[in-house]
């Protein structure tokens, strides 16, 4: 860790040195971390940027194990389907073969596209480096246009968000939704049992959306403000951008998309550092009569 440290104390008359670097630091950071759970027989099968985190010390940490699953030892590949025959994962990181498979042949995450997904996250990463590194970040105005750029963004994804909570209080959608949470990876506990509406499943998950952009401008503040971090402000508002485009209830609510597939609810449990090891929620008849039986005794007490 000290070197990760240590690039951070650059002088500040070096930002792209040190960006250079912190951009070497995190690619081997995620190799390093590829490597460990491809040596302990674990594909991730969902490998990109979105689920990287980064630490206190801007270590990167991979996260979102929703889809991973651990390999026997006989075997050599790992096969994440739905449930309707289709490849999880997401589009624009998965390899060519998890689209077009030999004939006849059963579709297969495994360590090599792992490292097709790894590279793919490479990409983006550099891209976005070099986009960042010809904005010329010590001119005063320069830097003034970038912030109000990035307060901007922050305001236009708020105002969308508000827009999307008016649709779907509009639209009052009071079909019930029943499901079985994720187990908790923690503590290994069942989930439990939700009975709610479509209408307050998409407030709910609205609301954690708002609550992200909030603490992604309370981490901006730090960074920028305490650590004079100027670079993020560009980063993060593109992704502040992508990621309200990429939201569920955004698609469905303002892109017209069906709430079928990737968007049927309940969604996958979003990415974090403990989130999604738990599986996805379980919407199937059997699962919701087990939790139904849990929750009667539990009344009865």
């Amino acid at each position: 860790m000290d070197e990760i440290r240590n690039y951070e104390r650059l002088p500040e008359e070096s930002p792209k040195l040190q960006h250079r670097i912190s951009v070497i630091v995190q690619s081997s950071g995620i190799a390093a971390g590829l490597k460990y759970i491809h040596d302990r027989n674990i594909v991730h099968s969902d490998m990109k940027t979105d689920n990287i985190l980064i630490g206190e010390y801007w270590q990167p940490v991979i996260c979102d194990f929703g889809i991973s699953r651990m390999l026997d030892s006989s075997q050599s590949i790992f096969v994440s389907t739905t449930h309707d025959g289709q490849t999880k994962g997401s589009a624009r990181w998965m390899a060519i073969e998890l689209f077009i498979p030999d004939d006849g042949a059963e579709v297969k995450h495994t360590k090599e596209t792992d490292i097709w997904a790894f590279g793919m996250t490479l990409y983006e990463m550099i891209q976005n480096s070099f986009l960042a590194r010809k904005i010329p970040f010590d001119d005063p105005e320069v830097l003034n246009y970038v912030r109000i750029g990035y307060v901007s963004v922050q305001l236009l994804v708020l105002s969308t968000y508000y827009y999307v909570s008016m649709k779907i209080k509009q639209k009052n959608d009071q079909t019930v939704l029943k499901y079985v949470e994720p187990s908790n990876p923690m503590t290994q506990q069942p989930g439990e049992l939700v009975t709610t509406t479509v209408r307050d499943y998409d407030l709910n998950e609205l609301s954690k959306l708002v609550r992200s952009v909030y603490m992604g401008l309370a981490m901006m503040a730090f960074l920028h403000l305490y650590l004079k971090y100027t670079q993020p402000l560009f980063i993060q508002g593109l992704m502040g951008l992508k990621n309200v485009y990429d939201a569920k209830v955004v698609q469905i609510h303002i892109f017209g998309k069906p709430a079928e597939g990737d968007l049927k609810r309940p969604f996958k449990v979003a990415g974090g550092l403990f989130s999604g090891a738990g599986g996805e929620p379980a919407t199937d008849k059997a699962a919701i009569d087990e939790a139904e039986k849990k929750v009667g005794p539990k009344k009865d007490e």
